[in-house]
């Protein structure tokens, strides 16, 4: 896998950098305008550069795609496609565009405007190229005017791909082939908005699209994004009603500091895509035994801390999937912490004599890339470990993306003997989480030496499934097979959080990281 790529699949939120203060906007509570605090807005407007959550929740905005997200759901719809077919091999998609497909100044989109949008991401190899980079070979137009991708592997998910941003259609004058256009000063789009203004780093308007074609027009006329440089401040913002809601990022115990000090708050929160793990390499101290691996992993008490730490934001994961792709989600790991059997287990293989552990272990997690409120968890953690003790949790530390990638590239390598981290996909499907953590190729087994082509296969055959069922079982299955060796098992399914006034409706927030400013309304 990409390093870049592992580094922001690690990852939640790109770095910021640190802008100066500016006064709070007006507030708007008695017009068509919604405005949205955050600490987090787009350092670019190219798609070809554009690399993070926040870029393309704007871009997905002003632009729509092949397909798009059906609201409220991991399900994706055609939407600029009129059709599209998949060769029996997976490799070869083929998409036809609407006949009314069109900018908002009337120009046409067609599938030769796609080839030239994608081709030009390839083409700059910037950081949006990541999402294509050894999955996509070519991008061209038929003898039909179809579109059609040629593809490495199968990709179970490629209509969530072509959802977003790196696949969007652009027009050539706002984005030249060969040249990046990192601050546009207008865009021309076909999405649910039309950007208005953009002051880069501090704050974006949007105008409601009356034209869009494929799906209701916006509900409120006009967004604002406004950025403030901490979580302080986007609480001061928040209680002054400068701003509406708090999207991206306040710590979720403020969070819930303020609604339990405000009724006039509240805290909307949805499952997230960001699924945590806890990862063994077997040939570091203790780890090459499995009665060191099976009691750390039986003593872990996912309901307590989700609860008493998470407050009960955070759901416990027992499943290498979330639960939001259903069937696929597997409970095979314990759910309930037996101290007294991991206890005798340890007797049993000598590694407890009066009442001292002599299995030490050490965790590796990223303080730089979660935050103080996610890594000192680990100290939850080891409240329940007296028969397994934790003695150390060592923490990476970086201060910008490229930094990131040193802990991503340090999971992939298998440089820590335990580690805990978390895996967002861009698209929520049982390959994008069960590819990367199993498959022989994938970020962890070579770095951990337990690939398997039992495994490869029953990954890369459910791949081409197109019956649900059976697709969901393989995958199961897949789960099964490494359940026992003890080496991955997961934490916690995140959450994410919208904190708002009660008077503002509609909020829609996808698991995958994505608010809808359309359907967001004032009562």
């Amino acid at each position: 896998m990409n390093r870049k790529l592992l580094a922001v699949a690690l990852c939640i939120a790109a770095c910021v950098i640190a802008l100066p203060f500016h006064p709070a906007p007006v507030s708007h509570a008695q017009d068509d305008t919604i405005t949205i605090g955050t600490t987090d807005l787009p350092l670019t407007l190219d798609p070809a550069e554009a690399y993070t959550y926040v870029s393309w929740e704007v871009l997905s905005h002003i632009y729509t795609g092949l397909t798009r997200q059906v609201p409220g759901t991991t399900d994706y719809e055609l939407a600029v496609a009129a059709t599209h077919t998949v060769s029996e091999d997976g490799l070869t998609h083929t998409f036809t565009i609407r006949d009314d497909a069109v900018f908002t100044d009337g120009t046409p989109i067609t599938a030769d405007t796609f080839a030239y949008s994608i081709n030009r991401v390839i083409t700059l190899d910037e950081e949006a190229n990541n999402l294509l980079d050894g999955v996509v070979t070519s991008v061209t137009v038929d003898e039909n005017g179809a579109l059609v991708f040629q593809l490495t592997r199968p990709v179970p998910y490629f209509l969530g791909l072509v959802a977003l941003p790196p696949f969007f259609p652009v027009k050539a004058s706002d984005f030249p082939a060969n040249d990046l256009n990192q601050f546009p000063t207008t865009l021309t789009g076909n999405g649910v908005y039309l950007l208005d203004s953009w002051d880069p780093g501090d704050s974006i308007t949007f105008k409601a699209n009356p034209n869009f074609q494929y799906g209701p027009v916006a509900k409120t006329g006009t967004i604002i994004l406004h950025r403030y440089v901490s979580s302080f401040e986007l609480s001061q913002a928040l209680e002054s009603r400068a701003i509406d809601l708090v999207w991206r990022d306040m710590l979720l115990p403020d969070a819930i500091k303020m609604t339990e000090n405000n009724s006039s708050l509240r805290l909307e929160n949805v499952p997230s895509a960001r699924m945590w793990y806890v990862y063994m390499v077997r040939r570091f101290d203790y780890m090459d035994d499995p009665i060191v691996r099976e009691s750390f992993l039986l003593g872990i008490n996912r309901d307590r801390v989700t609860q008493d730490y998470f407050k009960g934001y955070l759901t416990p994961a027992y499943s290498l999937v979330p639960q939001l792709t259903g069937d696929a989600y597997d409970p095979l790991w314990q759910t309930t912490p037996d101290i007294q059997q991991v206890d005798r287990k340890l007797r049993d293989a000598g590694y407890r004599e009066a009442n001292v552990s002599r299995a030490q272990i050490n965790i590796a997690t990223s303080q730089s890339i979660y935050g103080d409120y996610y890594v000192d968890v680990l100290n939850e953690l080891a409240k329940d470990f007296i028969p397994v003790r934790v003695i150390a949790i060592n923490q990476f530390v970086g201060q910008n993306q490229e930094q990131h990638g040193v802990f991503a590239e340090a999971i992939q390598h298998g440089d820590s003997p335990v580690s805990m981290f978390a895996l967002s996909p861009v698209v929520v499907h049982p390959d994008a989480y069960l590819r990367p953590l199993l498959h022989s190729q994938g970020m962890l087994a070579r770095g951990g030496d337990f690939g398997s082509s039992d495994m490869d296969a029953f990954l890369d055959k459910a791949a081409l499934e197109t019956d649900p069922a059976v697709q969901a079982d393989l995958y199961r299955q897949a789960q099964a097979l490494i359940q026992p060796e003890n080496i991955i098992a997961p934490l916690w399914e995140d959450t994410l959080t919208v904190l708002t006034w009660n008077d503002i409706s509609g909020i829609i927030i996808e698991p995958n990281f994505f608010l809808h400013y359309d359907l967001l309304t004032r009562q």
